[in-house]
């Protein structure tokens, strides 16, 4: 387990640092806001994608912030998903 103290106190926690957590934390970068800290359950290290696709809403506005296109880019693009349901 690592040992990571957290601030007294933040103006925005985000919670989770999936695609949607890591977006808010782009967006406020971009915006220039730097109080916030982002926390996650999983351990560095062992935090790879637990993301299968990345929604419309979240590239929306990854979009606003110029790099949305670039993610598309770089993905796999598929028309069908069989989850074994």
């Amino acid at each position: 387990m690592t040992d990571m103290t957290l601030p007294n106190r933040t103006t925005v926690l985000i919670v989770g640092a999936g695609p949607s957590g890591l977006a808010a934390a782009l967006s406020l970068i971009h915006h220039g806001f730097k109080d916030f800290v982002v926390v996650d359950a999983v351990e560095q290290g062992e935090n790879t994608s637990r993301a299968l696709v990345i929604h419309a809403a979240t590239l929306e506005a990854l979009d606003t912030i110029g790099c949305g296109d670039d993610i598309v880019a770089k993905g796999t693009k598929v028309r069908k998903i069989n989850t074994g349901n």
